[in-house]
């Protein structure tokens, strides 16, 4: 037995509270168990793992997918103040520097996207 197994063999019988005999009948209990299901089989060994590997697919998907939806809603609200600002100066070109002054001042700095989108409005 290996210093490793002997560490989670102590840790198993003080937290159940067990004998190593009882463990080792436990242990052969579930293992029958799990051969009675047919869980040693190759087929569904191999479709529990590839079913396993769809999940992590689809999970991650779903995370990316909510990242570019919370990006999406940022840059609709970004781009709603911006509209704001230069609504206050009535879309009115000769404002460019005032306009960009306040939206410096709204979010800490100047994106390429709020260039872009005030170069639109102000045309």
């Amino acid at each position: 037995m290996t210093e490793e197994q002997r560490s989670i063999l102590s840790r198993i019988q003080k937290d159940a509270n067990l004998s190593k005999t009882e463990i080792l009948l436990k242990g052969l209990e579930l293992l029958s168990e799990y051969y009675s299901l047919g869980l040693d089989t190759p087929p569904l060994s191999l479709e529990l793992k590839r079913l396993e590997e769809d999940v992590v697919h689809h999970t991650e998907a779903l995370k990316r997918i909510r990242r570019r939806e919370d990006t999406l809603k940022e840059i609709i609200r970004e781009l709603h103040d911006i509209d704001g600002i230069v609504d206050r100066y009535g879309g009115d070109p000769n404002a460019l520097i005032q306009i960009l002054l306040d939206i410096q001042k709204r979010f800490g700095w100047i994106s390429k996207l709020a260039v872009m989108w005030i170069s639109k409005r102000l045309r």
